[in-house]
């Protein structure tokens, strides 16, 4: 009797080792869902936050909030071919459509991450700088047998530069610039206090 009863205390001490370890294991699961949620909410607080002090910035440059372009199929089209699909429309600050038709395949795509051009009469006929990824801005102005052909410069950490010469609607360059940079501080800002 006496080592049935050592057995079956050995095994209850077993079984309620191992119903502790699942406890805790479904507990510590529990607090990684929590921690990831309140990264996932923090993370589209940031993305609202940038958006907002991006738009406040643009209003504050050009005097108006931009307009906002509802055509979907614009929308559609600017998105896959300006922007090669990495972008949403809820990331859209502002567009501008250069193409004949107006049906979104060419123009310029200021988002919350980045500048997408794509346009035959722009410096650079297509590219996409991240706000993350400029070194820094500088506006080359020039003329051309009284032509002006001054570009906005973008130069980009990893040795490449970008030309911009198209702008948002009635933005100049100087504008232009002004609200990159700002742009621009907002992802510094967000990288220090990451580290």
């Amino acid at each position: 009797m006496t080592d049935n009863n050592e057995h079956k205390g050995v095994l209850n001490a077993a079984f309620d080792w191992i119903i502790q370890s699942v406890d805790s294991a479904e507990s510590e699961q529990q607090d990684e869902t929590a921690s990831k949620q309140q990264n996932d909410k923090t993370s589209n607080s940031d993305a609202t936050s940038f958006k907002q002090a991006i738009l406040d910035k643009y209003e504050e440059v050009s005097g108006y909030p931009p307009i906002v372009d509802d055509y979907m199929p614009r929308i559609k089209n600017m998105l896959k071919e300006i922007c090669n699909g990495q972008y949403k429309k809820d990331q859209i600050i502002d567009t501008n459509d250069t193409s004949i038709s107006s049906n979104g395949h060419s123009g310029i795509v200021f988002t919350t991450e980045a500048i997408c051009v794509k346009d035959s009469g722009n410096s650079t006929s297509k590219f996409i700088a991240k706000f993350e990824d400029i070194d820094f801005t500088y506006l080359k102005e020039e003329r051309f047998l009284g032509v002006d052909i001054s570009a906005l410069e973008l130069h980009m950490k990893y040795g490449s530069t970008y030309n911009l010469s198209t702008t948002l609607s009635s933005l100049s360059l100087n504008d232009m610039q002004e609200l990159i940079d700002y742009a621009m501080s907002l992802y510094e800002e967000k990288d220090k206090l990451e580290w």
